[in-house]
């Protein structure tokens, strides 16, 4: 049996960009940055995981099914080499030996959208990014309080089930995400 718990809290400053600038106005143009929006309503899509497998040029392994550690190459690039960002946060974790980001702890429920910069991109973000980098932005809150349960139960009993609350002040704008998810999976 699978048990997943998260909980997420974003707080943003009046005019905080979470966005990596670097300066050069060409970067968004290049071949090697793809944008994903968020794509899960639109592509049924139901995890990070499968996003990521959408983007030419990425390979995603997992080991094994529904909450078992996934691991992201980029361009044939071992995944010590891509580094990944939470709102400019760096999330690789240095207590593996890759230093690589497990991507089956992350929740896709307050992602608004994911940047994948492909190739090289030391110059921009530092040593560890040899074969890229993954900027992921979550939503940000807007307007008054919002509150939204999702509950979703199928085969194998699977549960999952998040609640969310969403909103900003004059000062600041927030977002916060609790869920869990559950399943005994499929049985090799």
């Amino acid at each position: 049996m699978i048990f997943l718990l998260y909980f997420c809290l974003s707080v943003r400053a009046e005019g905080y960009d979470p966005e990596i600038n670097v300066g050069d106005p060409r970067v968004e143009h290049s071949e090697d940055l793809t944008i994903l929006g968020d794509r899960r309503v639109d592509e049924g899509v139901t995890s990070n995981v499968d996003v990521l497998r959408t983007v030419p040029g990425i390979i995603v392994t997992s080991s094994g099914g529904v909450g078992q550690p996934s691991f992201v190459f980029i361009r044939g690039a071992d995944s010590e080499g891509t580094l990944v960002f939470l709102d400019g946060i760096p999330l690789n974790d240095p207590s593996l030996n890759n230093k690589a980001f497990d991507f089956s702890t992350l929740s896709l429920e307050n992602i608004e959208r994911v940047e994948v910069w492909k190739g090289p991109q030391s110059v921009l973000f530092g040593s560890g990014a040899t074969g890229g980098v993954i900027n992921i932005i979550t939503k940000q809150g807007n307007g008054p309080l919002k509150k939204k349960l999702g509950v979703e139960i199928g085969a194998y009993n699977t549960l999952a089930a998040n609640l969310s609350a969403q909103g900003s002040t004059d000062r600041f704008s927030y977002t916060a995400l609790a869920g869990r998810f559950q399943t005994n999976g499929i049985s090799v």
